[in-house]
């Protein structure tokens, strides 16, 4: 991941994600100032992820 607040490259994995996810990432920053920003939530963890962020590589 890349983008504002995020100070360097993050990493993280995320299963199971729809194999267009990036994809649909992009389209929802494209709606600016509308879309939504994403909460992903797993035991011990949770990443909030705005529609800014850029996915990098294979989502």
């Amino acid at each position: 991941l890349e983008g504002p607040g995020i100070e360097t490259r993050v990493g993280f994995a995320a299963a199971p994600l729809p194999a267009d996810f990036s994809a649909r990432l992009a389209a929802n920053r494209q709606l600016f100032p509308l879309g939504v920003d994403l909460i992903l939530v797993a035991p011990g963890a949770v990443l909030g992820l705005p529609r800014s962020a850029r996915v990098i590589g294979e989502a």
